[in-house]
């Protein structure tokens, strides 16, 4: 009896341990997938008077085929959207728009106080930043079209602005992660000009 089971067991063990040193060397598929950040806001652009201001930021809304992981460009003369195959965000879109807006701003003004905010603080000098982001698509090797929404609000009034801007997309999708930057950067000085008139 203890002969048999041996002769059945063994062989499945060998099986097994076989199996398992040649699945060591085989090698794996190499991944082939780039994750992409937003790069830091660095700017040489500054805005006067908005030291003291307190700037409240909301959740910057984007379009809903930005709100992927995957990076999404236009095809070439055609409304169709691409996704990017292994070109990936390494966060969500939403998050990285509205702390880039943060950090111009931040740079812009050379304040600390601007913050991200779910609810706007009152005061003399807080005003509330909402931003909707209506396009921002574009062709590699060709040009990045951004469009927003923006609207600056106190407890006494509120403006609401268009804003419009095109860059050159790049070819690659490093450069077309740092043409969208460009466009937010351009985005963020507009509202510092326009932040200068509102709070005069």
């Amino acid at each position: 009896m203890k002969k048999n089971f041996f002769k059945l067991i063994l062989p499945a063990i060998a099986a097994a341990l076989l199996s398992s040193c040649i699945g060591l060397k085989i090698d794996r598929p190499k991944d082939n997938t780039n994750y992409h950040v937003l790069p830091p806001a660095q700017t040489s652009e500054k805005a006067e008077g908005l030291k003291e201001v307190c700037v409240n930021v909301f959740e910057v809304r984007i379009p809903s085929y930005m709100a992927r992981s995957q990076i999404v460009h236009a095809g070439k003369n055609s409304s169709v959207i691409f996704m990017a195959d292994s070109d990936l965000w390494a966060e969500p879109v939403q998050n990285a728009a509205t702390r880039s807006v943060v950090c111009f701003l931040s740079e812009m003004t050379n304040s600390n106080n601007i913050h991200s905010s779910l609810v706007s603080s009152s005061g003399k000098n807080s005003v509330a930043l909402k931003i909707n982001i209506l396009e921002c698509i574009g062709e590699l090797n060709g040009k990045l079209n951004f469009k927003a929404q923006y609207s600056i609000s106190n407890s006494e009034k509120n403006v609401s602005e268009f804003f419009a801007f095109s860059t050159d997309a790049g070819a690659a999708y490093s450069e077309y992660v740092c043409a969208i930057s460009k466009a937010l950067e351009s985005l963020s000085l507009d509202i510092c000009k326009k932040m200068s008139d509102f709070n005069k």
